[in-house]
């Protein structure tokens, strides 16, 4: 039987250890976390905010309703 599943859903988390945490969910209930991390502002001008709103407006629409175990489809979707 072949696994069957999608990416219904991100969220992320902003810490105060200037890590930001993401939690992707599955179809079937299966929940992946990533980090994410801006270095300071003063180098590249990103925020932990900013990486947020980023994952949010473009990373997680491409991602979403996609097959989570297709890691090169869904590569090549991030990168847009």
């Amino acid at each position: 039987m072949a696994f069957q599943s999608r990416i219904l859903q991100t969220l992320t988390l902003v810490s105060p250890a200037r890590t930001l945490l993401v939690k992707i969910h599955t179809d079937e209930g299966t929940v992946g976390i990533g980090e994410a991390c801006a270095w300071e502002p003063e180098f590249y001008g990103e925020t932990l905010e900013s990486v947020s709103s980023s994952i949010q407006k473009y990373l997680a629409p491409r991602i979403i309703g996609q097959d989570p175990l297709n890691i090169n489809r869904i590569t090549n979707k991030a990168k847009g």
